[in-house]
């Protein structure tokens, strides 16, 4: 019995932990935006460095939306899955499939957050 209640507490812990990063994400997005206005107050009339400022700047909103998102989602199954006493099948797949798109972001993040830090080392 105890083993049962161990398995199903792990997708709310899942929940948790995913929450915790997209709120992470959240801050270091606030973060770049910031250094974003760094650059371009060092910079205000070069265009090249404008265009790119604009070009991190959709992508950072992009981003925010995909981590609004993801919440609503991740939140959304929460839910759902404390109505239910016992998982189903389709709960369990909306949990692999939100495991999976969450992966992909953490690796887009990742790639995001090295290139952008080469823009900005290379404009401070």
């Amino acid at each position: 019995m105890k083993e049962e209640s161990t398995m199903r507490s792990s997708p709310h812990q899942e929940h948790r932990d995913w929450l915790s990063q997209l709120d992470f994400y959240s801050e270091e997005l606030r973060i770049f935006e910031r250094e974003l206005q760094k650059v371009i107050q060092e910079h205000p009339d070069l265009l090249s460095i404008i265009e790119h400022v604009d070009e991190y700047r959709e992508i950072l909103v992009r981003k925010k939306l995909h981590i609004q998102d993801f919440k609503a989602r991740i939140l959304g199954h929460e839910q759902q899955m404390g109505n239910d006493p016992e998982p189903s099948g389709e709960e369990e797949s909306v949990h692999r499939l939100l495991k999976s798109e969450l992966s992909d972001f953490q690796k887009s993040m990742e790639d995001l957050k090295r290139s952008f830090r080469r823009f900005v080392a290379y404009n401070d």
